[in-house]
């Protein structure tokens, strides 16, 4: 599960609709987090000096921030 802190990266999109081509290649950390009505969840994520909200399936996990005891 994505958790604040954590390194992502955007993804190119579901073989039928192409989400953020612009940002392929980049990665970026997340800053933010919020639950929606539905259940699922956005990320706000800072890339470069540019912040984006993302969609749980607009990303994907590079590496967990393994902070314990925080």
């Amino acid at each position: 599960m994505i958790r604040v802190g954590d390194i992502v990266k955007p993804t190119n999109g579901n073989g039928v609709r192409q989400w953020h081509p612009d940002l392929s290649g980049c990665t970026g950390i997340v800053i933010d987090e919020m639950e929606m009505e539905d259940g699922f969840f956005m990320f706000e994520v800072l890339i470069g000096s540019d912040v984006y909200w993302l969609d749980s399936i607009e990303i994907k996990l590079v590496r967990e921030n393994n902070v314990t005891g925080a």
